[in-house]
């Protein structure tokens, strides 16, 4: 939250971060012909993006059509003092997804992605009440996910250039339908974690990785993400784009409205990340604001008065520690880049109306 108007980037790299937030891999000339600049001054603000730690993109595995487990939100109580060294030992966890500390009851939400039965039973019996400092924890198993974080987008272009930039829609998103779409093998297995370090891997270095041809390469991506168990996520800072709100809802919605309320909720603009649990509560997403007060309005006007709503529950996200495998992706440097001037054409027809 803080104080203040949030930092911002530049015109050209907010319209460049909405590019590759619609497609993580797309070509320089397809961002060129969306934002009007040319395709080396995109090249070179990406570069200059990711080398200063604004920008990361990222490969990320569909937890169910990889096989690789449920995905799990659990909300810790810490004792006083101790949130910063139990966010801290929970996002360091190799099956864990999402770290952010909150306001409220629950002092930190981590998304856990657990293998089995079993797994589930050591993680909420053993291992969570053995780090030093946790009082209590509330889990959640996601059922279904209405949207996907990296779904969410400014909303900075039009459907034509979104369209232009990504032809097909992605395959839903860890949506519960499917619980293995394909048994990844080895080399997908590699490829899939050289994307996650680096979602726009040259296809050459991915084969290097892999021990297979470039063209194999480019047929094993194209196949991941075919199938849905591949999407890419552009991770930036909500504040870098003018959101300075942040915050988690957690909704107990009738039975017989909770698909229809989860439909209606990824209509609303803020909402970056929706899923339908089993636990204390049937709904479970984050919303990015520009303003403290829009939460209001977001709340009483188009959430609380949908027919099968009965409450919500909002935690304020404080500082996020780990964001789709990767830690302090959502860092804010202390500086931007200046921003250049256009090498050609103009940015105004891409904007959203």
């Amino acid at each position: 939250m803080g104080k203040g108007a949030p930092p911002q980037m530049s015109t050209l790299d907010r319209l460049i971060v909405a590019c590759l937030q619609t497609n993580g891999r797309a070509s320089w000339s397809a961002i060129s012909a969306v934002t009007g600049v040319s395709e080396t001054t995109v090249a070179r603000r990406v570069q200059q993006m990711t080398e200063g730690g604004i920008m990361r993109i990222v490969g990320i595995l569909d937890s169910f059509r990889a096989g690789l487990g449920m995905p799990t939100l659990v909300r810790i109580g810490c004792a006083p003092g101790m949130v910063g060294s139990v966010s801290a030992a929970i996002a360091g966890r190799s099956d864990v997804r999402t770290v952010t500390m909150v306001t409220g009851v629950a002092d930190c939400v981590a998304e856990f992605i657990v293998p089995d039965r079993a797994a589930m039973t050591r993680l909420l019996a053993q291992e969570l009440p053995a780090v030093d400092g946790v009082r209590s924890t509330d889990s959640l198993v996601v059922l279904r996910t209405f949207r996907a974080g990296q779904l969410w987008e400014p909303h900075l272009l039009d459907r034509d250039s979104t369209t232009q930039l990504l032809p097909q829609p992605p395959p839903p998103f860890e949506d519960g339908s499917v619980v293995i779409a394909a048994e990844l093998d080895e080399v997908d297995r590699v490829i899939a974690s050289a994307l996650a370090e680096d979602g726009r891997m040259p296809y050459r270095d991915l084969a290097g990785r892999a021990g297979i041809s470039e063209t194999t390469a480019a047929r094993r991506v194209e196949s991941l993400v075919s199938n849905g168990c591949l999407q890419f996520r552009t991770l930036v800072s909500p504040q870098l784009l003018g959101y300075g709100t942040e915050a988690m809802l957690w909704i107990t919605v009738d039975a017989r409205y909770l698909d229809r309320v989860g439909r209606r909720l990824v209509e609303e603009p803020s909402v970056k990340h929706l899923v339908a649990a089993a636990g204390s509560y049937h709904l479970a997403g984050r919303v990015a604001l520009a303003r403290h007060q829009d939460l209001y309005a977001l709340l009483t006007e188009r959430i609380g008065s949908l027919p099968g709503v009965r409450d919500i529950d909002v935690t304020f996200e404080l500082q996020t520690l780990k964001r789709s495998w990767v830690l302090g992706a959502d860092t804010v440097p202390a500086s931007q880049p200046a921003e250049p001037r256009p090498g050609r054409g103009s940015q105004s027809g891409v904007l959203r109306r």
